[in-house]
């Protein structure tokens, strides 16, 4: 299954959010950019940096933690996509299930 059906189907089922979604399609878009273009680009070119810029959840997350960008350089379009995908990523992998496992701390994972 793809990654496109793979966002359709979690927003469908609410699994996400609009805009979880909006940030989703644009990783996607991204990679599926650097993955397939016959051009050289990189994250300097103009429109994957409008593309990285436009993703949210760097930004929100910023706003939380405003010293975030000392460690991922957020304001750069590489920054941007590096952080939401390690989020994302982060979101979707969390297993809260395996922390009530008995013998589980949350000084200490398991894992």
């Amino acid at each position: 299954m793809s990654f496109s059906a793979k966002i359709k189907i979690a927003h469908a089922i609410g699994v996400i959010g609009d805009e979880a979604k909006d940030d989703l399609e644009k990783i996607r878009t991204v990679r599926n950019t650097f993955a397939h273009s016959i051009l050289e680009i990189d994250f300097e070119t103009p429109e994957i940096q409008a593309v990285c810029k436009s993703i949210k959840v760097p930004a929100a997350t910023k706003a939380m933690a405003p010293k975030i960008d000392e460690d991922w350089e957020i304001e750069t379009a590489k920054g941007i996509f590096l952080m939401a995908v390690t989020l994302y990523s982060a979101i979707f992998l969390y297993e809260p299930e395996a922390d009530a496992q008995e013998g589980a701390s949350p000084d200490k994972p398991e894992r």
